[in-house]
C-alpha cells in the first residue's frame, strides 16, 4: 500500500526495496495542465506513455558489479570442482577387493 501527498507537481520513480526490479511511475500533474487520459488515471507502464508524461529511456546507465556475489560464485564453483574431483579419486583408487567368506557356504 502507498499513501502520500505531493504537494509539487513532477514525475516521481518509486522502486521496491526489496526488489530493485519493480518500480514505478508517478506524474503530478499542476493546476493548470491536464491527464492525457481523462478516463483512467491509473496506465500501464509502456514507453508510449512514459514519452506522453515527458520520461525517456537512458541506455547509458552503468549498474556496478556485485563483487562479492560473483566473488562468492567463483569460491564456491572452485570448492565443487574440488570435491568432485577427491570424489572420483576416492572411489577409483578404492580397493574394491571381495573377501574370503568367514563361514563355509551351503554346500
Amino acid at each position: 500500500m502507498f499513501a502520500f501527498t505531493f504537494k509539487e507537481s513532477g514525475n516521481y520513480v518509486f522502486k521496491d526495496k526489496t526488489n530493485t526490479e519493480n518500480y514505478f511511475f508517478i506524474v503530478v500533474a499542476s493546476d493548470t495542465s491536464r491527464c492525457p487520459s481523462e478516463t483512467s488515471y491509473v496506465q500501464p507502464l509502456t514507453t508510449w506513455n512514459l514519452a506522453g508524461y515527458g520520461g525517456s529511456q537512458s541506455n547509458d546507465v552503468i549498474k556496478d558489479i556485485d563483487t562479492w556475489l560473483v566473488f562468492t560464485l567463483l569460491i564456491s564453483l572452485g570448492l565443487l570442482i574440488i570435491a568432485s574431483m577427491i570424489s572420483v579419486a576416492y572411489c577409483l583408487h578404492k580397493s574394491w577387493k571381495i573377501g574370503q567368506a568367514k563361514t563355509k557356504g551351503y554346500r
